[in-house]
């Protein structure tokens, strides 16, 4: 059988009240740190106090009502967009060494919600169609992929305790 997704993309999605990117940051953020996965296999960087099992958390938490707010752009793991502090009023910046930091998070916050690996693919590959300057760059579904693999694998155990 086919798989059936449904998927409502609603206006919190796309915000047009918020202006563009003030700057693109072309450098690495002083705190920034570098992240190896729980299995040892894929690194990057991330802000500094980066906790992927809080990310897992905030999906069992909130679920689909929180997808936007967590993962969506300026949410609280976006953290290519101001380090994930959320949309700043006096300016905002970007910076590309944390894509995949965030595409990673997509892929933790979307297994913690409940969604199937599929099913974190449809949805991320429609939001990132529509909201993305990288749509289509397989990375992004590689660190979904890796994400949601890592959350079922490693965060979402109970007894999980990740050292830095």
């Amino acid at each position: 059988r086919p798989l059936v997704v449904r998927i409502r993309l609603s206006s919190p999605i796309i915000d047009s009240s918020k202006p563009f990117l003030s700057k693109l940051s072309k450098e690495i953020p002083i705190h920034a740190q570098v992240f190896k996965t729980p299995d040892g296999k894929t690194t990057f960087a991330v802000p500094q106090g980066t906790d992927f099992k809080s990310v897992y958390d905030a999906g069992k938490k909130n679920g689909s009502v929180g997808i936007n707010a967590a993962v969506g752009h300026y949410g609280a793991f976006d953290f290519q967009r101001n380090e994930g502090k959320g949309y700043q009023s006096l300016g905002n910046a970007f910076y590309k060494d944390y894509t995949d930091a965030s595409n990673y998070a997509v892929g933790v916050y979307m297994s913690g919600a409940g969604y199937s690996l599929p099913g974190t693919v449809v949805i991320a590959s429609r939001f990132a169609k529509l909201m993305s300057s990288n749509a289509g760059d397989p990375r992004q579904k590689e660190m979904w992929t890796k994400g949601w693999n890592d959350a079922q694998n490693f965060y979402s155990k109970s007894n999980f305790h990740f050292h830095k």
